[in-house]
């Protein structure tokens, strides 16, 4: 699992979170909303659709 970027340029002012993501970017297990450094850990992991969204490597890492 890998600490991921959202760089996906919306149509209107949705923010772009970090997310912690599986190998093959299919399921989030936790994110950092913009303005945080704290990371939202899900309860259970949730299904990521990837199609459409752009994802980079994040500079950042974080502890959960």
């Amino acid at each position: 699992m890998k600490w991921y970027q959202e760089t996906t340029v919306w149509s209107d002012k949705t923010p772009n979170h970090i997310y912690l993501l599986n190998d093959t970017r299919s399921q989030a297990y936790a994110y950092v909303p913009v303005g945080s450094n704290t990371p939202q850990v899900f309860k259970k992991p949730l299904r990521i659709d990837s199609r459409g969204r752009k994802f980079e490597l994040s500079k950042q890492t974080f502890t959960i």
